[in-house]
């Protein structure tokens, strides 16, 4: 077994309501940040975890993600990255 980390952005989808996004990017744009034209928000894992290569920790992580991480009727979610440490 080698260790691997994961990263996971989880969003909610397009056409769910995000009620922070439009709070965020009106405060955004109440500091000074006119520039600002969308944001969207959501959450951030970076998962620790053992497995026999990096292919299978992948896997892992697209599992964990589907069945708790993203709510898939409301979100979903990328894997960023899964690099070996």
């Amino acid at each position: 077994m080698s260790k691997f980390k994961a990263v996971i952005h989880v969003y909610r989808k397009r056409d769910v309501l995000n009620p922070e996004e439009p709070v965020i990017h009106s405060a955004l744009h109440h500091l000074g940040f006119d520039s600002v034209s969308g944001i969207q928000a959501g959450k951030f894992f970076a998962i620790s975890l053992d497995a026999e290569d990096q292919s299978d920790a992948a896997i892992l992580v697209g599992k964990m993600s589907k069945q708790l991480l993203a709510n898939s009727v409301a979100e979903t979610f990328e894997i960023i990255k899964v690099q070996s440490v």
